[in-house]
């Protein structure tokens, strides 16, 4: 939802329905995927939406969107080279420093986390090569910022990021893949876990 409409990813494309008019129209944009991933969508606090492509790799490779005007109009503002990324994973507004950041996968060197500001003028690698890397959501706080690892390759661990050294470490353990997690109020998260076909 947006504020004067809803927006449907459906099949490589993107229809717009109109509170107003009452109907749904079809976007000029085809997706080189069937849809973006649950949390591969993102409007931001001042209304700009913003979509990363998932799916298989492709020749145009994946790419992030931007709308400004309530997904009437979207233009491309990043693209990952087709040998760079399977898809994305997530993209998530940053309160604290006002910046989108990326998740992408899923091989150990398609994995990144990027930090990026609106236009995606700046675009800072925070990491990338491992499954360490390879999440479906992150949690913002003052101090740091925090995923769990998307992986039915290696042990899922909760990976920590201190926003003034930039080191990372790990915490707890997961039985599987976490694919949902969020805050509940400003003390206490929660985490699903999930099991995929491998060693998870």
């Amino acid at each position: 939802p947006t504020d004067e409409n809803l927006l449907l990813f459906r099949r490589h494309e993107i229809w717009r329905y109109s509170f107003a008019e009452g109907m749904w129209k079809k976007c000029d944009v085809i997706l080189n995927c069937r849809n973006p991933m649950y949390n591969g969508v993102l409007r931001t606090p001042d209304g700009d939406v913003f979509f990363g492509e998932y799916g298989n790799p492709g020749r145009a490779g994946k790419r992030i969107f931007k709308s400004s005007d309530n997904g009437v109009t979207w233009k491309c503002v990043y693209t990952f080279r087709p040998d760079e990324i399977r898809h994305i994973h997530c993209l998530s507004w940053d309160p604290f420093e006002e910046k989108i950041w990326v998740f992408t996968g899923d091989a150990d060197h398609e994995c990144k986390v990027l930090c990026c500001d609106r236009e995606f003028n700046t675009v800072v690698v925070i990491g990338q090569g491992s499954q360490a890397y390879r999440a479906c959501h992150v949690i913002f706080s003052e101090k740091t910022v925090d995923w769990i690892m998307d992986s039915p390759l290696e042990t899922v661990r909760h990976v920590k990021l201190d926003r003034n050294t930039g080191t990372i470490s790990f915490h707890s353990e997961f039985a599987g893949p976490v694919w949902f997690a969020g805050k509940l109020g400003n003390r206490l998260a929660i985490a699903a876990s999930e099991q995929e076909t491998g060693p998870s």
